[in-house]
């Protein structure tokens, strides 16, 4: 074989390896994790992407403590599950599909993530945050649509916090503008079970305590060691399903909603 056909085989190999990997690469894309930056990662693994159905009313068992209780969800528990026992939990689960542990060398947090084997859940995104010293879970966001707040007191209680803030648009380097309405921002927690509950995004209209109000976001967390989000400081103890202004906090100058005339 000559020098010019060797180079030419040698090309033809190169090429085939190339989109070789480039398939591989794709089919073990990994789910985006909101924080990590797309570099190499450490961990990651992938489960079958096809399981049956789930049974319906499946995005309810935590309410029914199925298969355990807040602050556990699917027999993950912050502060005590470890991020590859998580993995494994889930891969058995039969509810959870395309499960993955990702963490980033050099830093400090790392996530599983996973997407629900219903249908018309399969987009939501769900996610399990550790930290990569000891790869204890430390809390747990799936995303399960919407809840009613009297099942969820039905079924853990009362809360024990109620976060309600006014917050007045603020542009940079100026004082916020108090001659527009309020966005309203409203959630609950039960520090004792670990769990907060809220709307996920900003209001324009004040809302109304009720069992019937709708709730979109859950966040599961160790009771010992709550995220800095979950801010009591800025809460107020539940006493009772009076009205919005009753628990609302002004948040840039903390005085009461009421003071501001947001009646």
């Amino acid at each position: 074989m000559n020098i010019n056909n060797r180079t030419l085989l040698f090309v033809v190999e190169l090429c085939v390896s190339l989109v070789g990997t480039s398939c591989s690469s794709e089919r073990n894309h990994a789910i985006p994790v909101p924080s990590l930056p797309q570099t190499p990662i450490s961990t990651q693994i992938t489960t079958p992407v096809i399981k049956p159905t789930p049974e319906a009313d499946w995005q309810n068992h935590w309410l029914r403590h199925i298969p355990c209780r807040a602050p556990c969800f699917e027999g993950i528990t912050p502060g005590l599950t470890t991020a590859s026992d998580a993995v494994n939990v889930l891969n058995a689960s039969d509810v959870a599909i395309n499960v993955k542990a990702r963490s980033i060398p050099g830093e400090k947090n790392g996530a599983v993530t996973w997407s629900w084997a219903s249908p018309s859940y399969s987009l939501y995104y769900n996610d399990a945050l550790y930290l990569t010293d000891d790869e204890i879970i430390t809390q747990i966001r799936p995303d399960l649509g919407t809840f009613k707040l009297g099942d969820i007191i039905k079924s853990y209680g009362q809360p024990t916090h109620v976060s309600a803030r006014a917050s007045f648009s603020s542009p940079l380097d100026r004082e916020p503008d108090y001659t527009k309405g309020p966005d309203y921002m409203l959630a609950f927690t039960w520090a004792n079970d670990g769990f907060q509950v809220d709307i996920a995004a900003r209001m324009a209209f004040k809302p109304v305590l009720t069992d019937s109000l709708s709730l979109n976001r859950i966040v599961f967390f160790d009771p010992s060691h709550p995220p800095t989000y979950v801010q009591y400081e800025d809460s107020k103890p539940w006493h009772g399903m009076t009205s919005f202004d009753d628990y609302c906090v002004d948040k840039w100058e903390g005085r009461a909603c009421s003071d501001r005339g947001l009646k």
